[in-house]
């Protein structure tokens, strides 16, 4: 069972399950549904992934779902927004619905880099707040959530990721499972390139080609010195989507700054 807690869904409960098996290379099915009692709404996902080889593997994977989603993951853990939402009431993600399916294939070409690429026809959809409480907060009142471009994307990402951490960290959010920053880590490199290819032959709504890179490395100088630094960025051959923009300011890129203070179709940090 799982318990919940955001702005636009209020208290939310649902469950879900994965399955794993180790046979021919191993594999999984997993699956979950959840229901949000302020926006009477639910959300579902089923989905199944075929790894083969032990060495240099290769997986095969695709899902339907109905997913309230976020871009947002990279600011804070889900523990911590949850905590954040359900004590403070401060809102540090913003969430749209996507509807649709998934297919993916995923090269692993070294114990440290991979190659993916990925298909998705979804379906976005604004969301709003049903729910303004907090349990130290209560009549403050909270940040709202932005709307998207409502539509369909159809897009075809792909992908070089590299994770060469000494020691690595990563949460699961939808049955996802994406690498975090972990402060025990002494030294190595963590992060990926892709290109997103939405629209125009795949059909769809918005037509756009989005450049993306995330590099992150870490250098332990001695027991109580370190040397980290990060690098992003994002560039487009179009105007973005709601959705697809960029934002600067506030935790986790630029503080000193107001929450998402800037934004648009092209970033660098």
């Amino acid at each position: 069972p799982t318990v919940n807690f955001n702005r636009v869904h209020g208290l939310i409960l649902g469950g879900g399950a994965e399955a794993t098996t180790l046979f021919a290379g191993g594999g999984r099915l997993y699956g979950g549904a959840f229901y949000g009692i302020a926006s009477r709404s639910g959300n579902f996902q089923l989905g199944a992934e075929k790894r083969f080889f032990n060495r240099h593997q290769f997986t095969a994977g695709a899902q339907i779902h109905k997913l309230t989603d976020t871009n947002d993951f990279s600011l804070l853990s889900k523990d911590e927004d949850l905590l954040a939402s359900f004590l403070l009431g401060n809102a540090f993600e913003d969430y749209f619905e996507r509807k649709g399916y998934e297919s993916w294939l995923k090269q692993q070409l070294t114990p440290s880099t991979a190659v993916k690429i990925r298909y998705a026809d979804d379906k976005y959809s604004s969301l709003f707040i049903k729910n303004d409480w907090s349990l130290f907060n209560p009549s403050m009142l909270k940040r709202g959530n932005p709307r998207i471009d409502d539509g369909r994307i159809r897009s075809v990402t792909a992908s070089f990721e590299f994770d060469s951490r000494n020691i690595k960290r990563f949460d699961t959010r939808n049955f996802y499972t994406y690498p975090v920053p972990a402060g025990e880590t002494q030294n190595g490199w963590q992060g990926y390139f892709s290109m997103e290819y939405a629209g125009r032959g795949l059909e769809g709504d918005f037509d756009f080609t989005l450049y993306k890179f995330y590099i992150t490395r870490y250098n332990r100088l001695s027991t109580r010195q370190t040397f980290d630094f990060r690098l992003t960025g994002a560039l487009s051959d179009a105007f973005l989507p709601a959705q697809r923009l960029s934002y600067l300011g506030g935790i986790g890129t630029l503080r000193g700054y107001e929450f998402k203070q800037f934004m648009g179709d092209n970033m660098l940090l």
